[in-house]
């Protein structure tokens, strides 16, 4: 009997069903120890941020170019559906201070340290006590007091193709693609180098990536931008779950805060915005233009609406 394409449709759809819930199953009671994953790591001379999570580490193989959608599918449904060492003791090192904290109910620390007296610019550390054992967590950029210029970046749309004007698109490049198969927005590695050559010490300039995405989504980002030789950099990406979350609609007022904290921190430092038209980045780009003129230079925006009437702001230049 010749099948219909609604039915054929509806058959493939069931398969994707059955295998997404036997990996996500899987993943579940394959169990492994629990490891501690940095997700932010920034501050001044007299301020830091730290923030991490404790989760179940997964043993996961090589991302290879030629990996097909199954294999991606796998490795993907096991980072997001890892368990969390929830209300358990952790313990950074700073500047050879320990600090207590406890994870909250998904697993999440963060802490805010204030370094006294204030200390030099420079590439700092962090460690993390866990289990008894002491581990690297991350290290804090202090930028050079000389550097008066930075970068804030949004990550889908502006530095890799995400299709997010299309929700099925973006959710399929997501769950389907590894970090290898996704497409660079060509050149903006080198853009964002040249940027930060402007400083007389590039290696400790600022960079961000302000990202909508979910923070269970971001090895994923760093691994793409570690695998086209970004600069250093710091991603602060949504917190949906645990204490205190972000905003999970409101992109607006939630890249808007994260910006404005960054902003605020470094008053010294002129940044260049880049990021979007799909979403909201034109919008809060402009009322940070407003807020902090002295701190803005250029700002750019990639052209990816289809909407012939999407709004421009003044300001603003395309890609």
């Amino acid at each position: 009997m010749k099948l219909t394409s609604n039915r054929k449709n509806r058959i493939r759809h069931f398969h994707f069903l059955c295998i997404f819930f036997l990996f996500s199953y899987s993943s579940v009671v394959l169990s492994d120890e629990y490891v501690v994953n940095s997700h932010y790591c920034y501050g001044s001379n007299k301020e830091w941020f730290i923030e991490g999570r404790i989760v179940e580490a997964r043993e996961d193989s090589q991302a290879k170019v030629s990996d097909n959608w199954i294999q991606n599918l796998w490795r993907k449904t096991r980072q997001l559906s890892n368990d969390e060492e929830k209300d358990t003791s952790i313990n950074i090192i700073a500047q050879e201070q320990i600090f207590r904290l406890d994870t909250d109910d998904e697993g999440f620390f963060d802490i805010v340290i204030k370094p006294s007296p204030p200390v030099k610019s420079g590439w700092y550390e962090i460690k993390s006590i866990f289990n008894a054992e002491t581990k690297p967590l991350c290290q804090l950029l202090v930028p050079d007091i000389n550097n008066r210029t930075g970068i804030i970046s949004d990550f889908d749309d502006t530095v890799i193709v995400s299709d997010i004007t299309s929700k099925p698109k973006a959710i399929f490049n997501t769950m389907t693609l590894n970090f290898k198969q996704r497409e660079l927005v060509t050149g903006m590695p080198d853009r964002f180098r040249e940027i930060l050559k402007q400083n007389p010490v590039p290696d400790h300039a600022l960079l961000f990536f302000v990202t909508g995405s979910h923070k269970q989504m971001q090895k994923g980002l760093e691994d793409f931008l570690a695998y086209h030789n970004f600069p250093s950099h710091t991603t602060i990406a949504k917190k949906i779950s645990g204490n205190n979350p972000d905003p999970i609609l409101d992109q607006y007022q939630y890249k808007l805060e994260k910006i404005t904290h960054i902003l605020k921190l470094y008053p010294e430092v002129s940044f260049t915005l880049f990021g979007d038209d799909g979403e909201k980045d034109p919008e809060v780009y402009d009322t940070v233009r407003q807020n902090f003129s002295s701190q803005i230079g250029e700002i750019w925006i990639r052209k990816v609406s289809n909407d012939p009437d999407r709004k421009k702001y003044p300001n603003q230049r395309y890609f």
